[in-house]
């Protein structure tokens, strides 16, 4: 039956949650984009890259909303697949049925700042160099709250209040070496495919560096 295509996302989504909350629970979650995260959702993503290729994005209207809300989530966490993300956001800015606004601002934001660009919406954030956790840099950042209501997202104070409380529930908290932590990034991106030299990084990103004001 057509509702059935992507069903089998329901577990993924499970599974990907379930890992998550134990290694919050083991203290293994943050300071980096953990080994075994990164193997189940790069596993997921290429699962429903081959759905994808098969049947194309899920419909709402034939798969229901929680199959588009479980790709969209499998997309978002499948970050070591930026030939997943970038074909998704340019099949969902082509035809935006399936996908919400707000879900298409935060894909659209994630690609660009993984591609070392400033976004567009102010939805990816990460510990600064002050030991602060805020957005990555953004373009023409005095609109951003215009653009973020378009998309159907709250305003930028309201998401950043709501993100450091949950980091505080959490227990995520600064990296104890920035310097680390951000090559570590900057070698993950090489690594993946979301750049292909350090220079691709763009300038804002200095703002993460150690001794950046």
């Amino acid at each position: 039956m057509p509702k059935s295509r992507f069903a089998e996302l329901d577990a993924l989504v499970a599974s990907d949650a379930a890992l998550r909350e134990e290694l919050i629970s083991r203290g293994e979650l943050f300071g980096g984009y953990h080994p075994e995260m990164e193997a189940l959702q790069t596993e997921h993503g290429k699962k429903l890259e081959s759905l994808i290729d098969e049947f194309g994005w899920p419909d709402a209207a034939i798969d229901g909303e929680a199959a588009c809300k479980n790709a969209w989530l499998i997309v978002m966490h499948a970050i070591s697949l930026p030939s997943l993300q970038r074909k998704v956001l340019a099949q969902c800015k082509k035809n935006p049925s399936g996908c919400t606004p707000a879900r298409l601002a935060m894909l659209e934001d994630r690609t660009l700042v993984f591609s070392g660009k400033k976004q567009k919406f102010g939805t990816q954030f990460d510990w600064d160099a002050n030991g602060e956790l805020r957005p990555f840099p953004i373009g023409d950042e005095g609109n951003v709250d215009s653009r973020r209501t378009i998309g159907g997202l709250p305003s930028l104070e309201e998401t950043a209040a709501q993100l450091r409380a949950r980091a505080s529930s959490e227990g995520d908290k600064p990296p104890a070496n920035l310097a680390g932590y951000t090559r570590r990034r900057e070698e993950w991106m090489l690594r993946v495919g979301w750049i292909n030299d350090r220079s691709e990084i763009n300038l804002a990103y200095s703002a993460y560096r150690p001794g950046a004001s």
